[in-house]
Formats: structure tokens, C-alpha cells, sequence
């Protein structure tokens, strides 16, 4: 996390985490206050140009990255507590694409791996609904890209809110619903998945409001 000292000293403050990325540049999550002005957002668009950076503007309580890797780690972790070998969960991580290069090769999916990458998307879709209710998230889209392009997340793969909406929201909020009953704090469904499923939407519909 850089602080944007260099800025104006009448801009309202802001922060910007600088992700690395695997397959191509840096995704910048940019945190402002309300109060921060027009010229200083579209300096630091221009500023995430210069570096081949895209740029995402976040409310506070991110960024979204980390609060989707501490996801991830508690998914892991919950499912090493019950038996699984970290060494079984990472060759079906790394089976789907997560947390290996996108050149491959990619290790072979051992038996459990449906139940574990699901386990994961789900926790990190959770996690997602989160955000954007949180207003961390402005729209579902940007924490697809900052999934893709931090690396977290393969691409072809399209990201925890694409899947999703890709698996059907009744389908992934009644998996959740299941897994809260032995892991609340990680898969209680945030309230947002029975807004959108009330409402005949999904995470999609979100981006195309945002």
C-alpha cells in the first residue's frame, strides 16, 4: 500500500494497493475518501495508464485482494482441520489454475478435488458478496479483475462472482447454507444472495447497474 503523498495537499486523502499479477501488469486498487475530488481520480487513471495498471476505485475497508486471500486461507485451513492434507488441497488448486503459472503444466486433480475447489469458490464468492455490501466492491466485475489479475484466480476461469452466477445463485446460497452449519464465520450467506435471488437477479445484473 502506497500513500499518495505526492498529491495535492487540498485532495481528500487516499491509498492505492499495487497487486502483482501473473499474466499480464499490475491491478491498482485505489481507496479514496467521499470527499476526494474529480481531477484526483482522473489523475491517478492516468497515472495506472502510464504503468499498464488497471485501475480500481475501492471503499474503504479493503482492499479486496487481501480480504479475498484471507477467504481462501480460511477455506484452506477449515478443510486441513478436518482431515485434508495441505498437499491434496494444493494439487486441486493447482488442477483448476489457482496459485500456478498460466503456462502450466498444471498437477494432476487428486479424487477430492471437486469438493475442495468448491469449497473454495464458494467461500470466495461469500467474501465477495461481502464487499459489495460492504461498498468495498463497486460492482462485482472489479473483484473478477482483481481475482484475474492478482493472480488469485485463473482467467479462463472468469473469477469467484462469474462462477457464481455461471453455478446459479439458489444452487451456490443453498452449498453455502450447508457449509455454515459447521463454518458460519466463512460460508453464512451474506444477506445480498437473497436479495438478488428475490429480485430475479444475479452478480451480473449488478455490473450492468454499476
Amino acid at each position: 500500500v502506497v500513500n499518495l503523498g505526492a498529491l495535492p495537499a487540498r485532495a481528500a486523502a487516499g491509498k492505492i494497493a499495487l497487486i502483482p499479477a501473473v499474466a499480464s501488469g499490475l491491478v491498482a486498487e485505489v481507496s479514496m475518501s467521499a470527499e476526494a475530488s474529480v481531477p484526483l481520480a482522473a489523475r491517478l487513471l492516468a497515472l495506472g495508464r502510464k504503468f499498464g495498471w488497471r485501475v480500481i476505485f475501492t471503499g474503504a475497508g479493503g482492499p479486496i485482494d487481501k480480504r479475498l486471500r484471507a477467504s481462501l486461507s480460511a477455506a484452506i485451513s477449515y478443510m486441513e482441520s478436518n482431515g485434508l492434507a495441505r498437499s491434496v488441497i494444493a494439487a486441486a488448486l493447482g488442477s483448476y489454475g489457482i496459485g500456478v503459472s498460466p503456462r502450466g503444466p498444471f498437477p494432476e486433480a487428486p479424487p477430492e478435488a471437486e469438493g475442495i475447489l468448491q469449497a473454495c469458490i464458494a467461500a470466495l464468492a461469500n467474501q465477495g458478496s461481502r464487499l459489495l455490501a460492504d461498498a468495498v466492491a463497486r460492482r462485482p466485475s472489479d473483484i473478477d479483475a482483481v481475482a484475474v489479475l492478482g493472480g488469485l484466480f485463473p482467467r479462463w476461469q472468469g473469477g469467484p462472482m462469474f462462477q457464481a452466477d455461471r453455478q446459479g445463485l439458489l444452487v451456490m446460497r443453498a452449498d453455502l447454507i450447508k457449509r455454515a452449519q459447521t463454518a458460519p464465520q466463512l460460508y453464512a450467506p451474506d444477506p445480498l444472495w437473497d436479495e438478488l435471488i428475490a429480485n430475479g437477479q444475479d452478480f451480473g445484473t449488478m455490473n450492468g447497474a454499476a
